[in-house]
């Protein structure tokens, strides 16, 4: 019903048939809820795989959400690596779980997604599309799988084989026992067999090492990156697995421009990124959308392809053609004149910025034939907001009506005299995204806080450094997180996430003086933790050896008598 209304523009709907003709397509000055309505109808109008391309903001987050309300299908985020190009260090476990979840559902799918992801996410390599779809498998219990070719499989999709399986991207093997944790899951699997029948799949804890419940299937994901691009030959990228039936839009022209002026030389430094300009070779053919947050001739000289005749500046032209300049190139786009307002601008003009409570006391001087829709996220913020007006007197439209969903901003079909209005706009409180990435840690964040600025620390996968403190900075999205900061040696620092503190540990040495710092980026942590475990398995096996010696051997029997003197 709400779509539908939206949809009934006359405005919009010329924006729907310009997409079904290809045309690519300049809208300025619109926010995430217009942003997402039209990613949506870009996706429905042409049936296409629709690429957003963003400069990684906290905007991105919220466009997320707001995708999710106009969508009819999932929206999926591919991730950019949380480390920076210029730095020799692999990815998280974590990171490469999402993108290769991503990766799988864009193949395993004919459906077309609208795909959120970064421009440096985009430019990172890949592995050939058809050798993916060799290196993922799924497993359900009854299934019959040759035992020691799993054991192989999975080495050739980057497990590494522990005496224990704690964390992702490990497995282990007892018997006919095999434990896993997937980069993918938040939760490592034991699987159970009976020759080479999965007789029975569970969910175990990772610190105490007992089931927790039973499972009936299992996917696992290549776990790694960086090594797999190696043993490639041939290298692809996201256009690779998408096709050429994608439409990509240019979020935000502006963030976007300063990005590439960032990237220009990253595929010439880096071997697993493409040449920015490679990437935009590559879009030449595909159809493209442009945002910019500003009019395009405050970012660039436009020229107008058409003759400025009468009615050439009129407010009834919905469509003008011209061509600009952005990273360096020329586009020739259809200019359209979209027909969205805020609701403070709707409401009060352009300049004004209402509290929550002035924006609802307008309501009541929205015109009759006004049709506003009210979203709220639940139904007690339903309850409350209508106890509210009820409280300050304020009178609706009589095309008024509630929909139970979230929006980060709202927004008005000025030709259609609709307004979209989520509680949003009044309370601006947004939805936080926080994906959950494993279900048990290691390490207690109220174990690391214990930590004191100096102190030596142990990064399980980058060694011995100086803890320094906690430091505020954006992450990889661009969004403000707090980190732990680590010093190496050469004065390289690492930033950890709070939600990665499970992979920080202090130094418990033997001796008093201080370690000598580990080189970050460098093989000698990797070379010593391998060579601890290999003695940790040779003490082992020296004291179940002693003790089988102990078991079988037998005693001197002493027999003690007494003397009387």
């Amino acid at each position: 019903m709400l779509l539908d209304s939206i949809l009934a523009s006359k405005q919009i709907q010329s924006i729907e048939q310009a997409l079904r003709q290809s045309t690519t397509v300049l809208i300025e000055e619109l926010w995430n809820a217009p942003k997402a309505l039209i990613a949506a109808l870009a996706q429905q109008a042409t049936n296409k795989h629709v690429l957003i391309l963003t400069g990684a903001s906290q905007e991105e987050i919220r466009l997320y959400h707001d995708l999710a309300f106009f969508a009819n299908r999932p929206v999926i985020d591919f991730p950019s690596w949380e480390t920076l190009p210029s730095e020799n260090i692999p990815p998280s476990p974590d990171i490469v779980g999402d993108r290769y979840e991503a990766l799988k559902q864009i193949q395993a799918s004919k459906e077309p997604y609208i795909i959120l992801s970064s421009l440096q996410a985009c430019l990172q390599r890949l592995i050939m599309p058809s050798a993916f779809a060799q290196l993922h498998l799924s497993l359900e219990q009854g299934q019959t799988f040759a035992f020691e070719e799993l054991i192989q499989r999975l080495i050739e999709m980057g497990y590494q084989r522990k005496p224990v399986a704690s964390d992702k991207g490990e497995f282990a093997v007892r018997g006919g026992i095999i434990d896993i944790f997937p980069v993918s899951s938040p939760d490592p699997y034991r699987l159970e067999f009976w020759g080479d029948e999965l007789e029975s799949l569970r969910i175990y804890d990772p610190i105490g090492q007992k089931s927790v419940r039973p499972h009936d299937k299992i996917e696992i994901l290549p776990a790694l990156e960086l090594e797999l691009l190696q043993r490639q030959s041939k290298q692809a990228s996201i256009l690779d697995y998408l096709g050429s039936n994608t439409l990509v839009i240019f979020d935000d022209l502006l963030a976007l421009e300063d990005r590439y002026s960032t990237l220009l030389s990253l595929g010439e430094k880096n071997p697993y990124f493409s040449s920015i300009e490679e990437f935009l070779d590559q879009l030449d053919s595909y159809q493209k959308i442009f945002w910019s947050s500003k009019p395009i001739e405050e970012l660039s000289e436009i020229q107008s392809l058409e003759s400025k005749k009468k009615g050439f500046y009129s407010t009834q032209t919905i469509f003008h053609s011209l061509t600009f300049e952005m990273f360096n190139r020329s586009w020739t786009v259809q200019r359209w004149r979209h027909p969205f307002n805020t609701v403070a601008g709707y409401l009060f003009g352009p300049e004004e910025e209402p509290t929550g409570d002035e924006l609802l006391l307008k309501l009541s001087a929205l015109p009759k034939e006004c049709e506003l829709h009210i979203l709220c996220s639940s139904e007690t913020e339903q309850k409350g907001l209508q106890n509210r007006l009820a409280e300050a007197h304020v009178h609706l439209p009589v095309k008024s009506h509630y929909h139970l969903n979230y929006l980060s901003s709202g927004l008005v079909v000025t030709d259609r005299e609709l307004l979209l209005l989520p509680l949003t706009e009044i309370t601006h409180r947004y939805k936080i995204r926080r994906p959950k990435l494993r279900s048990t840690y290691h390490t207690t964040l109220a174990e690391t806080f214990d930590l004191n600025p100096g102190d030596a620390v142990v990064h399980l996968n980058n060694g011995i450094g100086r803890y320094l403190g906690i430091e505020k900075r954006p992450n990889h999205l661009g969004v403000a997180c707090e980190f732990f900061m680590i010093e190496y040696a050469d004065h390289a620092k690492l930033y950890v996430p709070f939600n990665q503190a499970h992979l920080i540990t202090k130094y418990v040495g033997s001796y008093e003086e201080t370690p000598k710092l580990n080189t970050l980026g460098s093989n000698r942590w990797k070379k010593t933790k391998e060579q601890t475990e290999r003695s940790i398995l040779g003490y082992a096996a020296e004291l179940l050896k002693t003790y089988a010696h102990r078991a079988i051997k037998k005693g001197l029997s002493i027999q003690l008598t007494k003397q009387i003197c």
